[in-house]
């Protein structure tokens, strides 16, 4: 992997957790304030504490197979939220008009200077794509992992893409732009279900981060020997030290950030465009020189002039 490219996978991970601290902060602040609990509502020193009191025990493992745990209690929280939001959603198609005409003409609602940002909180719907290598080499069986992945973006593919069409139809031009900030306020189940989809976030911060870590580690090991021969830590200190020193500082860009919506559309439009349609296409032409039909070579450059045209714009967007 070239600099470039491990700089960006650097900044990918790093960014994703950013974002997964400042969904986790604007979710237990929704959730806190609508459901009316004064004492923690706009609590800054509460959601600091809680991230740092779950995210940072976990940032001690350093084994992909253990974080897996983690990841399956993130799982259930996810599915947990998602429940809830389906089960609100036909308790109001249930109880509301047939007057379709007003959410049929909201489909036709588009704005074009909204395009370039948001191609990049598109492209960052992808932030699972650096820990795919790191997921697969974890596995008892690594041949398999590509079969089984296959069949979970089907599947993710199907659910979410069901539950966003539902949700549009039950709450049409009130959809907010997270779904699930829809649900009641006045109901514990829902502030529940809203609560765990939140922590369902910060769970999965360590795995995220995990190849990033590894690009540093590999890097501070050559001058400072952080491992022997076989792979084992030799420098605890200054390898955990580094590990909670980078966690930090993503808490603090985290909770000073103003908007989660122009900063996932930021990251998206600089190192999820680079890594996942610039670069690739530039390794492939690279690779492939002189082997390529006309037509092929063509749709890659188009592609690419695409991925620029809009990682430029959606940058100057979001600034």
């Amino acid at each position: 992997m070239g600099v470039s490219a491990e700089i960006c996978n650097i900044v990918m991970q790093v960014g994703s957790c950013i974002a997964f601290i400042i969904y986790f902060n604007t979710f237990i602040h929704h959730a806190f304030c609508s459901y009316q609990v004064e004492s923690i509502c706009g609590n800054t020193g509460f959601n600091v504490a809680l991230v740092i009191l779950v995210v940072c025990p976990l940032m001690f493992i350093t084994s992909m197979h253990f974080l897996s745990y983690a990841n399956l209690v993130a799982v259930c929280c996810t599915l947990w939220g998602l429940l809830a939001l389906i089960i609100f959603d036909f308790e109001k198609m249930a109880n509301q008009d047939g007057d379709w005409a007003a959410f049929v003409s909201g489909l036709g609602t588009f704005k074009i200077r909204d395009l370039p940002a948001f191609f990049g909180v598109a492209i960052y719907a992808f932030e699972g794509i650096g820990v795919a290598f790191s997921v697969r080499n974890s596995m008892e069986k690594p041949s398999e992992f590509f079969d089984l992945l296959k069949k979970l973006c089907m599947f993710c593919f199907l659910l979410y893409s069901s539950i966003s069409a539902v949700s549009g139809v039950a709450f049409r031009s009130d959809i907010k732009e997270i779904a699930i900030f829809g649900l009641p306020a006045n109901h514990f189940y829902y502030f529940s279900a809203q609560v765990l989809f939140a922590f369902s976030v910060i769970l999965a911060l360590p795995s995220q981060i995990y190849p990033g870590l590894e690009i540093i580690e590999e890097k501070v090991n050559r001058k400072y020997k952080l491992f022997d021969s076989e792979g084992n830590t030799i420098n605890k200190p200054l390898r955990f030290g580094i590990r909670i020193l980078l966690f930090i500082c993503m808490v603090l860009v985290a909770f000073l950030n103003k908007s989660f919506y122009y900063f996932i559309a930021l990251l998206g439009c600089l190192a999820f465009n680079y890594l996942g349609i610039i670069y690739p296409i530039m390794i492939y032409q690279k690779y492939f020189k002189g082997k390529l039909k006309w037509w092929r070579s063509g749709i890659n450059y188009l592609m690419l002039a695409i991925g620029i045209f809009f990682g430029v714009f959606g940058v100057v967007d979001s600034l």
